[in-house]
């Protein structure tokens, strides 16, 4: 999931981008530790990384112990170094001569709760927390998944086919994203400098595609059928 719906969470979300022991930060304490709150006078964020020399690895260390002062601190870089043991005999060469598959790049789903948590903040709050994610100076995301209907992070149960036995989906709708979820993904692509890639991720399906009136149902029929070229 993108953003929980558990203010908590935003939080140490929020908390966790912090590059030096000097800089501010309005603690919370709970059960598990302490966060640092992002507010609209002043929220963290991280340097970029810049290109991290071959045979290296960066580091960072954060205890919530010390959210204070000690949150996210970059040590130096990690240096990778050879060493056989000369009581292995089995052992795997990598040859970074052949490639397959690309990554296109990172990212999170935009849920119903994230998008609703997030209405929920200041205008301010809204555009620094989508900063974070998609913005130069934050995570830059380039991928989103929007799952298709009610998923796991939604209010209630709906799908974007609800007439039953409409196979030729001419009732299909988004209707149900439009006044939240769909303003909320225009404001990431706004944060963003770069492509944002999307992909919609089939999730709950109608009630009348499947053998069961509730979310634990299969679908009817076999693949191949009218039923599952529907969905």
């Amino acid at each position: 999931m993108f953003i929980s719906i558990n203010y908590q969470l935003i939080l140490i979300i929020l908390g966790i981008y912090s590059i030096t022991a000097q800089s501010p930060c309005d603690i919370v304490t709970f059960e598990y530790g302490n966060v640092c709150r992002c507010t609209e006078k002043y929220c963290d964020v991280i340097d970029p990384l810049g290109i991290i020399p071959n045979a290296q690895a960066a580091v960072y260390e954060s205890t919530s112990e010390y959210a204070g002062t000690h949150r996210l601190t970059k040590l130096p870089n990690l240096q990778f170094q050879s060493q056989r043991n000369p009581n292995i005999t089995d052992l795997y060469e990598i040859d970074y001569t052949t490639t397959y598959q690309s990554i296109i790049g990172f990212g999170g789903a935009f849920t119903d709760s994230s998008a609703v948590v997030t209405s929920q903040l200041s205008a301010n709050l809204q555009k620094i927390l989508l900063e974070q994610y998609f913005g130069k100076d934050g995570l830059n995301y380039n991928i989103g998944r929007i799952p298709m209907g009610a998923a796991d992070f939604s209010l209630s149960l709906y799908t974007y086919a609800s007439v039953p036995n409409d196979f030729d989906l001419n009732n299909f709708t988004i209707s149900m994203d439009l006044p939240i979820k769909i303003p909320f993904i225009k404001s990431a692509m706004a944060m963003s400098n770069e492509t944002i890639y999307f992909f919609g991720s089939p999730w709950y399906a109608p009630d009348w595609l499947k053998n069961a009136s509730n979310p634990v149902g299969t679908l009817n029929g076999v693949p191949g059928d009218k039923y599952h070229k529907s969905w």
